[in-house]
Formats: C-alpha cells, structure tokens, sequence
C-alpha cells in the first residue's frame, strides 16, 4: 500500500500580506496652564510722547528717507558718502540692478521650466555679490562699532584685508539672466500696451442712460 507523498516546503505558497500604511504620528499643540507675567507701569499720555513717535514724526522721516534713497540712486560708487547714507546703501543703482538681474533670472528659469534645484542655483550664482558685499559691509559696521582699545590691533589687522564697500566691481552678467530680464521686460511691455489699448476703448465708448417709465 502505497502512503501519500507528504507535502514539501516547495508546495507550500506563502501568502501575501497587505502593505501596512505607515500611520504618522498626530501632531497637536497645547498650552500650558500657568502663565506667567512680567508686571510693568502702564505709561502715561505725558510719557507716551516722549517715548512714541508722533504720527508726524513718522510722516518726516519716511518723507526724509525717500529723498536720501532717490538722492544716492543719482551718485556714483566714489561720490557716495558712507557715513552719511548709511541704511541707504541697497537704494545705489549698482546694487539695484543686480537685485534686479538675479529676481529676473529665477523667474525666467521657472518659466523655462527648470526645476527648483538648478533655479536656485542660478540665482545663487547671480545673488553672490550682493552677499558678498552685504557681508563686507556688516564687518565694517562690527570694527565701526567696537570701541575696545585691547583688541583694536586685532580689528586692524581685519580691516587691512577687508575691501571697502565702494572700491567693490560686480562681476560680469551672466548671459542667461540678462536674456531673462530682456524677455521679461518685453512681455511686460507688451502687456502695458495691452492695457492701455483696452483702457482707450472702453474710453471711447460712450454710455447712454435708457430712461425707464
């Protein structure tokens, strides 16, 4: 009598479990019960105006820094006086035009449809001497501002190596972002007149008033 073969782990077919979703933690936020306050004397109206700008106060010295940005947009790199226009220094038509170049740039590679990575590196590639000078300009305000006599070698030192904001050149465009901001500005442009066009016939129309009875 012949018994049956008994089955081999070959025979045997596993079966497949469902993929388990990945349940993410939930995220909540809570505050605490206690609060603790730092007491303080309300200020009164007397005092407030000493402490507060007045609202033509205010009013003045936005007036008094549109005339200084419009003023140092008009100068050179050499006829800028640094401590004068101090603040003012992203207003100059060097700095403005890069700022310009590299926003251009970024939204010329979006519209090309690059993708994020190389966008940004091109922008980065556009917006590193604007970094460069911003960080120039920072060390020159520290060294300005450190008034200790014991590490005033030091700061020298520094300040050898360290070029001045106004002898800094920008260098050369890069060719993708000046056909950026010429394509740009024509398709600006062009919208304008658009625009215009739509605003002068609508203009021309004239509009009659129907009596009702």
């Amino acid at each position: 009598m012949c018994l049956p073969a008994k089955p081999t782990k070959a025979n045997h077919t596993k079966m497949a479990l469902p993929p388990q979703k990945l349940t993410k933690p939930k995220k909540s936020v809570r505050f605490n019960q206690t609060v603790h306050v730092a007491p303080f004397e309300r200020a009164s109206m007397a005092e407030g105006k000493n402490i507060w700008y007045s609202i033509l106060e205010v009013a003045s010295m936005k007036a008094n820094g549109r005339e200084m940005a419009a003023s140092i947009s008009k100068l050179g790199p050499h006829q800028i006086d640094e401590d004068f226009y101090r603040g003012f220094e992203g207003y100059t038509l060097v700095r403005q035009r890069q700022r310009l170049l590299s926003n251009r740039c970024a939204i010329y590679a979006h519209k090309q449809g690059m993708d994020a990575t190389v966008t940004a590196a091109m922008y980065n590639q556009c917006n590193q001497w604007s970094c460069h000078v911003a960080f120039v300009q920072g060390v020159h305000d520290t060294v300005y501002s450190h008034d200790d006599k014991d590490t005033g070698s030091i700061y020298n030192k520094l300040m050898d190596t360290m070029p001045t904001v106004a002898t800094m050149v920008p260098p050369p465009d890069l060719p993708f972002a000046v056909q950026g901001f010429v394509v740009l500005q024509s398709q600006r442009k062009t919208k304008l007149e658009r625009k215009l066009k739509r605003r002068s016939a609508m203009a021309g129309i004239r509009r009659v008033r129907h009596r009702i009875c």
